[in-house]
């Protein structure tokens, strides 16, 4: 399967990619929301793994314009807070009573 990994903590992405390559997946990193859309839009992922609050373009964002641009591809986005805690500005959640029932690190 191959994977796109968003996420700008380095410890978490390696861990992440680490378990993920472990189980015979290929993984690609980007450590920011402009190089993910970057690459979501260049190329096809099977599975794609957002951060919510990263550089550039939020997860939310680079979700919105994946969609926006009819690629379908499953998105998983593991909050490290809240999304009713985050700033309304920085907020395009589609169901905004949604609650975070994970937190990071994922494991």
């Amino acid at each position: 399967m191959r994977i796109l990994i968003a996420e700008d903590e380095a410890a978490t992405t390696k861990a992440l990619k680490l378990l993920l390559e472990k189980a015979k997946n290929s993984v690609d990193i980007v450590y920011n929301g402009t190089d993910a859309w970057d690459a979501v839009s260049s190329a096809p992922y099977e599975v794609v793994v957002l951060d919510i609050m990263m550089p550039g373009l939020s997860g939310l964002e680079v979700l919105s314009k994946m969609r926006s641009a009819h690629i379908t591809t499953p998105v998983l986005m593991p909050p490290l807070r809240c999304p009713r805690k985050i700033p309304a500005r920085r907020r395009r959640c589609p169901a905004p009573s949604w609650c975070c029932p994970t937190s990071k690190p994922i494991i």
